[in-house]
């Protein structure tokens, strides 16, 4: 899925033709009646390096929603490409994306399925090849993970969710176990599987709910090779103004009550927890928004989740000599 990535989809397009494999991979990209040109990006590039593919049934295709090229890497030739070019903003009006990639499922017995959103970008080689290896040799895992870079330094790994033999459906659905999206591979057969309970329920994010419901049918493994950069945006639906980074911690605890209901599973203090308190005085911290770091504090307090680092985020925020120095030693 990409909109208005025209600055990031030719890295992003790389990152893909460069994965050495002994199998075929078809990427599947949907450019949502994008304003920047990146239409024109994504056009350039598949002239330049792929071939249209003719098997007698598909070249292109073109209905009232979108046009459809599918072609093949010129010397990459286990890589295809099926691109997408929708010819209105699906979003805006919120209508459904993802069936039109059903019928590629259907047609072509794809097996695993692999993420990585229009700014971000695959840096290893063999990232597709490792995966489908291990997921081959262990069909009792559902999804396959790895580790990935940030685009502002550093990189991340999310080891912290340990369990002895990958069994992750607790620890995902009452931590939040924080995958990198762009790194994951799963099985076909189990995302049809499970009940995709997140549909129509609004949410903006998709990603988290996929993982509870597929952690609760198998387990999941972690790979600890760095394979992906991870783009931190300053304007997404996690970063950005004080409301959306909100609603985005409020979304988690949502979602995370809603599949404990469902599952019947009791979440400790109904789904809230210390550390949902701190991430929104961290919030406020980060926005200097003194107001709302008294709101958060004060509820906090009514359900006993004051921790000593919600108090120090709340004192830099209320006092601005003490801000000052905890940004100074945030940033060294």
């Amino acid at each position: 899925m990409t909109y208005n990535h025209a600055r990031y989809i030719e890295e992003t397009m790389n990152g893909f033709c460069m994965q050495e494999t002994t199998f075929p991979f078809i990427c599947i990209i949907m450019d949502d009646c994008s304003t920047d040109g990146e239409q024109e990006v994504i056009n350039n590039y598949l002239s330049d390096k792929f071939i249209p593919f003719i098997d007698g049934k598909i070249k292109s295709e073109e209905t009232n929603d979108y046009i459809l090229s599918f072609v093949r890497h010129k010397t990459n030739h286990n890589c295809f490409f099926a691109v997408y070019f929708l010819k209105y903003n699906h979003y805006s009006r919120q209508k459904p994306k993802w069936r039109y990639y059903s019928n590629w499922n259907n047609l072509l017995y794809a097996k695993y399925i692999a993420l990585c959103e229009g700014d971000d970008h695959w840096i290893h080689p063999r990232k597709l090849q490792m995966q489908v290896d291990f997921m081959e040799e262990h069909p009792d895992y559902v999804l396959c993970h790895t580790d990935f870079n940030l685009s502002t330094g550093g990189y991340r790994n999310h080891s912290y969710i340990q369990t002895d033999n990958d069994n992750v459906f607790y620890e995902t659905l009452t931590k939040g176990i924080s995958i990198g999206t762009l790194t994951v591979l799963y099985r076909v057969d189990i995302y049809k599987h499970i009940p995709q309970l997140w549909i129509g329920k609004g949410w903006p994010m998709t990603d988290y709910p996929m993982w509870i419901e597929m952690s609760h049918e198998g387990k999941f493994k972690r790979l600890p090779d760095i394979t992906a950069t991870y783009r931190i945006l300053t304007e997404s639906f996690s970063h950005g103004d004080f409301d959306k980074e909100v609603r985005f911690r409020e979304t988690v605890r949502d979602i995370r009550l809603f599949y404990s209901q469902h599952y019947g599973i009791s979440l400790p203090n109904n789904g809230l927890s210390a550390e949902y308190y701190l991430s929104l005085m961290k919030t406020a911290f980060k926005h200097h928004r003194k107001d709302a770091a008294k709101n958060f504090l004060a509820e906090a307090r009514e359900n006993n989740m004051v921790s000593r680092k919600l108090l120090i985020f709340y004192y830099a925020t209320i006092i601005t000599p003490l801000g000052w120095m905890l940004r100074k030693k945030l940033n060294r």
